[in-house]
């Protein structure tokens, strides 16, 4: 690589990162990248994992070790492709956030595939029935009836004894009916991870012990679809923060990617807005954006209650938005 393209490299990249990538040898690049992981990755590596599991305490602490030795591996790999000057990490700290976070969701998803897909159904449930809500609140997400939303005394674990189970909570073919005689049983909003727990239990649904395999690494992009990539999304992000507030907010909070997944990770994975700045666009602080970031993308209704707005402003919002957005990238092309 030569001098130009060295500096060029080099600006891609956090400044963080730089005695890294000019280390004249192994040793010395050995040097930084402990540094890098010791010091600057595995503090947020643990306080991330750790907020998940006080969430989730499906995330055990034998678990919470595998997650963090997952990611810590993850990293070192990214780091030797950079290494080898392929690719890119714009924001050290955004990048190894989202990559704790990605891991934590692989990592429930795989281990108790048939607790996530009725967790999934349970929140598609919750936020399209108007009887239910779903609400964040100081210890977590939490579910009950539309009238108790915003509720911050939220019940954390669902005693329910074989005498007290009626017909209607067994429904799982009909999932509002039990639901509602749960809640109507209960008298008060609970999380959605206990309340999860108990609808797998009152329908027979549970998974068996099934290790946790890394999964096959992608092979990475082609520097120049990467740069094509990254360009396209650059010139995306330059006209999302040309919207409107609300409009912003009612785009980027429900951004999916092809597989339905949060897909605003990829603005901060490219380096093309850091973490704070995606925070302000959407008109919440970054601690605001942490807290919900493993329940992104949101639904309709949970965007509403941020906004202050209907469902269907939501919508309005986010379909003026793309309209915008398409017309703008066809002009930029012509």
């Amino acid at each position: 690589m030569d001098a130009a393209s060295k500096r060029d490299f080099l600006t891609r990249n956090d400044p963080l990162l730089a005695p890294f990538i000019r280390a004249e040898n192994d040793s010395v690049r050995t040097q930084h990248v402990e540094k890098l992981v010791v010091d600057h990755a595995t503090p947020l590596i643990r306080q991330i994992v750790s907020r998940c599991s006080r969430s989730d305490h499906h995330l055990r602490e034998q678990d919470a070790d595998d997650v963090i030795s997952t990611v810590t591996l993850r990293l070192l790999r990214k780091l030797r492709l950079l290494g080898a000057e392929r690719g890119s990490i714009g924001r050290f700290e955004d990048y190894v956030a989202t990559l704790t976070y990605n891991t934590v969701y692989d990592f429930l998803r795989r281990r108790f595939p048939r607790r996530s897909q009725l967790k999934n159904r349970l929140r598609y449930l919750l936020t399209r029935d108007s009887r239910f809500s779903l609400w964040s609140a100081p210890s977590g997400m939490a579910a009950g009836l539309a009238a108790w939303e915003g509720s911050s005394i939220v019940t954390q674990r669902i005693d329910l004894p074989r005498e007290s189970t009626t017909p209607d909570m067994l429904k799982k073919d009909t999932p509002a009916t039990a639901l509602l005689a749960i809640f109507q049983h209960l008298g008060a909003p609970v999380s959605l991870e206990a309340l999860t727990d108990a609808t797998a239990s009152l329908w027979g649904i549970s998974d068996s012990f099934r290790p946790v395999d890394e999964p096959p690494q992608q092979p990475e992009p082609e520097p120049l679809a990467r740069a094509e990539a990254r360009q396209f999304l650059g010139a995306i992000w330059a006209e999302i923060r040309q919207l409107g507030a609300p409009h912003r907010a009612a785009l980027l909070l429900n951004l999916r990617d092809g597989d339905g997944i949060n897909a605003i990770q990829q603005f901060l994975l490219l380096g093309i807005a850091r973490f704070d700045e995606i925070a302000s666009a959407i008109g919440i602080t970054p601690e605001e954006l942490a807290e919900i970031w493993s329940s992104l993308p949101l639904e309709d209704l949970k965007i509403a209650e941020m906004l202050g707005a209907t469902r269907q402003q939501v919508i309005n919002f986010r379909k003026t938005a793309r309209g915008r957005l398409a017309r703008r990238m066809v002009r930029q092309r012509r």
